[in-house]
């Protein structure tokens, strides 16, 4: 209640801005970057990565 979002979509925004931090500070490829970050794949992550920024967490970390 205190964060006005269920906890699974608070969980999936903390490991979205964990998985920023690494594609902007790391040279972990993207499944390294998913499993880091705690998601279970790679597929997952990038889906939900293009849904959240509307764009590829690869096109993300080339324009940074």
């Amino acid at each position: 209640r205190a964060f006005a979002v269920s906890p699974g979509v608070y969980l999936l925004q903390l490991q979205l801005e964990k998985a920023v931090n690494l594609l902007q500070n790391s040279t972990l490829n993207m499944k390294e970057i998913a499993l880091a970050s705690g998601f279970s794949n790679a597929s997952y992550f990038c889906r939900a990565f293009k849904k959240k920024y509307l764009v590829s967490p690869g096109d993300f970390r080339k324009k940074r």
